[in-house]
């Protein structure tokens, strides 16, 4: 049998505490073996990096400041941001922009693109958050002077708005929350993205997942429900499906943009 090769593109494992050894033995145990690790805060960085460092080469570590914690605090953590980033392999996000959320929409934008600065000097790949601000993050991607890996987090947008990202060189991450969306919705989004776009993620622990009621539409096993760790080879399974192609076609076409997103690191 061959040996599965699931990815998990954008996770918090730092926020599992205490819990964090048992969730990755169970999560490797699903199927999960390289699972991108993503900082919010310039106070969990050094955590991102011990996580990332002890496992072996599973976890990929990602740096940088989201949107909701930016301040002008947060500006002046930059230059340490430079340095692990010169320092170390890791990629940079969690990063973007947010209209949803109360902080100043200049000040994200003014670290934004400060975090993207570094990424095209250290030419690191991108994990992106998005609210309402994709033209925007577009923007200032095309203004970069050479261009680097990116990719949409938690994707759940427009066929239109998943091919500009396309267009643009980017890839879009998908999860559970993708389901929240009303199922003609959903088809069609899966329907038009080309299987070379596409990353799949937990978005662990922040992500709740939709009402069960939801999940058993889309026949996701009730696993789930009690053992976060199935949520990946779950979302294969309604991936897979919903495109109508075979699961092994869709992990192994996964773990091909995986390859071609993570250079770099």
């Amino acid at each position: 049998m061959r040996n599965r090769e699931l990815l998990d593109a954008h996770i918090h494992l730092q926020g599992f505490g205490a819990g964090l050894r048992r969730y990755l033995a169970r999560a490797v145990a699903a199927g999960c073996s390289v699972f991108i690790t993503n900082s919010t805060t310039e106070h969990d960085w050094q955590q991102v990096l011990t996580v990332s460092t002890e496992s072996g080469g599973q976890v990929r570590a990602f740096l940088g400041i989201h949107p909701w914690q930016v301040s002008r605090e947060a500006l002046q953590s930059l230059p340490r941001l430079e340095q692990l980033l010169a320092d170390s392999s890791s990629g940079v996000g969690e990063i973007g922009l947010d209209r949803a959320c109360e902080v100043d929409f200049g000040l994200q934008l003014e670290l934004f693109t400060a975090q993207l600065e570094l990424a095209q000097r250290y030419k690191r790949p991108l994990s992106l958050h998005s609210v309402r601000a994709q033209n925007e993050i577009i923007l200032e991607i095309k203004g970069l002077r050479r261009g680097i890996p990116f990719m949409f987090h938690s994707f759940a947008g427009s066929p239109q708005q998943a091919g500009q990202i396309i267009d643009h060189g980017g890839l879009v991450s998908l999860a559970f929350s993708l389901l929240r969306q009303q199922p003609e919705r959903v088809k069609k989004l899966l329907a038009y993205l080309p299987l070379s776009s596409i990353l799949l993620e937990s978005d662990a622990p922040e992500q709740r997942l939709p009402p069960v009621a939801t999940l058993q539409e889309y026949g996701v096993a009730e696993r789930v429900q009690t053992d976060g760790a199935w949520v990946i080879p779950e979302l294969y399974a309604v991936v897979a499906r919903l495109k109508g192609i075979s699961l092994e076609a869709l992990e192994e076409k996964v773990w091909e943009n995986y390859q071609r997103f993570s250079v770099g690191l």
